[in-house]
């Protein structure tokens, strides 16, 4: 009757040459590595996680700098009067359709005649503020669109 069941555990441990403490120490020890692997996984984790964010925000940014570019160009095409190929305006067509989606009476319009600048025309005149203290300010655009001559005027 010696033997009880917690000495039986004691014979085993010692008989594989090991002391109860050191099984338990063993034990956290490999806790303890688990825990810094898995912290120094979770770094590497979220540096390539913050990478792939930004490359992916990058690219969708690029790709809509591409699309507003492409949608510039094709507004410039539809503002030419003296457009000569056809192709070349059906193709600012449905871009400006596809971005805009116009209703389909300004397609159709379009198909005619060009698309209005906001710039003005070379050689235009334009006034600016109305008839103050019996003056005027008038402005003469170049060929470049921009103003190469302003001048007060008595009105």
């Amino acid at each position: 009757m010696g033997n009880s069941e917690g000495e039986k555990r004691d014979d085993v441990n010692r008989s594989a040459g090991e002391p109860v403490a050191s099984v338990h120490a063993s034990a956290k020890d490999i806790w303890d590595k688990a825990d810094v692997i898995g912290k120094v996984f979770g770094a590497v984790l979220i540096l390539f996680a913050l990478a792939g964010t930004g490359f992916f925000v990058n690219l969708a940014l690029q790709e809509r700098a591409a699309r507003e570019k492409v949608f510039e160009i094709a507004v410039t095409v539809l503002q030419s009067s003296n457009t000569t190929s056809s192709a070349l305006r059906e193709w600012a067509i449905n871009v400006f359709e596809d971005t805009v989606h116009p209703p389909s009476t300004v397609i159709a319009q379009l198909k005619t005649s060009p698309l209005p600048s906001s710039a003005p025309k070379p050689g235009a005149v334009a006034y600016t503020g109305a008839c103050e203290n019996k003056t005027q300010i008038v402005c003469y655009f170049g060929q470049n669109g921009v103003a190469s001559d302003c001048r007060q005027r008595p009105c």
